[in-house]
């Protein structure tokens, strides 16, 4: 069986992660990096980005797709797996066309920006008619807004652990130095995750230590963008790392909240209802800013609790959150 991505390149590894599973269950694959432009898709992009008018007759995203679908076409596939990807439902009818016997699913794993609603409304067409044999999203509260919207095929599809690329490896004396701390935060600004992070450096006796993009002018300094690898290190040294979701998350949790532990790791995440109903349900959550500081203080003054919970949710991660079971029943249900 042969399985043809088009995913991001980035540093969480999605593509790959997603390559790797499907090799584990014995597909041949072939990647198409879907934010990675030719000359003419990148030419228009910037021209849409300054001349916003200029989208309505040279949209980036077809000339996008000529590039796909040219790759696509040079061999046949059994399934065309879509990891956020530029495309529409024309252009999963022109793939049903080529290849009627092929399947197609469509992974959208962000929370309901209004750049993923117009991604779903122009998937629609598709969903209804069948050139997309499955939806896939990775939060509770967006999978019952598509059924609401009458979207087919739909299936609720969480993140999860990687055997392979959730493996933290040695940690160097200099990295130990450099990634130590009491609370370390990893992720991109946005104004809710500032305004939680001042609050707890008014509060802690240590400031929490921040890796990410995007903080500039936000009055917190960014020790850098780190790859997944090096991201691991700072959760496996942190001894407490928050997990700050999205203010739109609607019942899910985003890549880290199975990072953390899988790198031995101990989290501290805001409350989402679904947590009730997952292996990790013993992660420490928050309801408000007051909530999580005295949560921070409790765990920072006893090193047993905290040992004895990471190591439960580790395991729990590994045996219970593996990519490799949803991956299973993901073909089986589509396939």
């Amino acid at each position: 069986m042969r399985v043809f991505i088009d995913g991001p390149r980035w540093a969480g590894m999605w593509t790959e992660i997603s390559a790797d599973e499907f090799k584990n269950l014995g597909w041949e694959t072939q990647i198409f990096y879907n934010n990675k432009k030719k000359a003419k898709a990148r030419f228009f992009s910037k021209l849409n980005k300054f001349l916003p008018a200029t989208k309505a007759f040279l949209d980036w995203e077809k000339f996008q797709q000529e590039d796909l679908l040219a790759e696509f076409g040079k061999s046949q596939f059994d399934l065309y797996f879509s990891i956020q990807g530029k495309i529409d439902s024309a252009f999963l009818k022109k793939i049903k066309g080529q290849n009627p016997q092929i399947k197609t699913a469509y992974w959208l794993g962000d929370v309901l920006v209004d750049a993923a609603k117009r991604r779903f409304d122009s998937l629609k067409e598709a969903s209804s008619s069948g050139a997309l044999d499955a939806l896939l999203v990775s939060y509770k509260g967006t999978y019952q807004e598509l059924i609401n919207q009458g979207f087919k095929n739909v299936h609720y599809f969480p993140f999860g652990y990687s055997k392979t690329f959730h493996q933290v490896g040695e940690i160097t004396t200099e990295e130990r130095r450099r990634y130590t701390c009491q609370v370390s935060f990893v992720g991109t600004h946005y104004p809710e995750r500032a305004e939680i992070i001042h609050y707890l450096n008014q509060h802690l006796s240590e400031p929490v230590q921040v890796w990410g993009r995007g903080w500039q002018g936000s009055g917190i300094k960014s020790k850098g963008r780190l790859s997944l690898q090096e991201s691991l290190k700072v959760y496996a040294c942190s001894k407490i790392s928050l997990n700050i979701h999205h203010h739109l998350t609607d019942n899910g949790f985003n890549m880290k909240f199975y990072e953390i532990p899988a790198a031995g790791g101990f989290q501290i995440c805001d409350w989402q209802e679904e947590l009730a109903r997952t292996p990790l349900a013993m992660t420490p959550n928050y309801e408000s800013t007051e909530n999580l500081f005295e949560i921070v203080q409790m765990y920072l003054g006893s090193d047993k609790k905290r040992s004895d919970l990471k190591n439960l949710l580790r395991k729990n991660v590994i045996e219970k959150c593996p990519y490799a079971k949803q991956y299973q029943h993901m073909i089986k249900a589509i396939v």
